[in-house]
């Protein structure tokens, strides 16, 4: 039976769990994502997406990356994202 646990992946990162009742384990809230060199990530869109409802309600983001052209970083930098939705526009 688990009351809490850690997960550890190869690149470093860690999610850290706490039971909140029967069968149940929830991590706490997110306040801040800092992703290093987003423009050289394969899956940054799908990450950054992902990360967004978590930080809703005072959370932040950190990107530190050059704008690579073609990237999803370069479209967070030149404001392509305006005004679909998100946190951006």
């Amino acid at each position: 039976e688990w009351t809490a646990g850690e997960i550890e992946f190869s690149n470093g990162s860690f999610i850290t769990a706490i039971a909140s009742g029967k069968d149940q384990a929830r991590g706490p809230g997110a306040t801040f994502f800092h992703f290093e060199e987003l423009s050289h990530c394969p899956e940054a869109k799908p990450s950054v997406e992902g990360a967004l409802p978590v930080l809703q309600g005072g959370g932040h983001l950190c990107a530190i990356t050059t704008p690579n052209c073609g990237t999803y970083a370069e479209d967070i930098i030149r404001g392509r994202l305006k005004n679909r939705g998100s946190i951006y526009g």
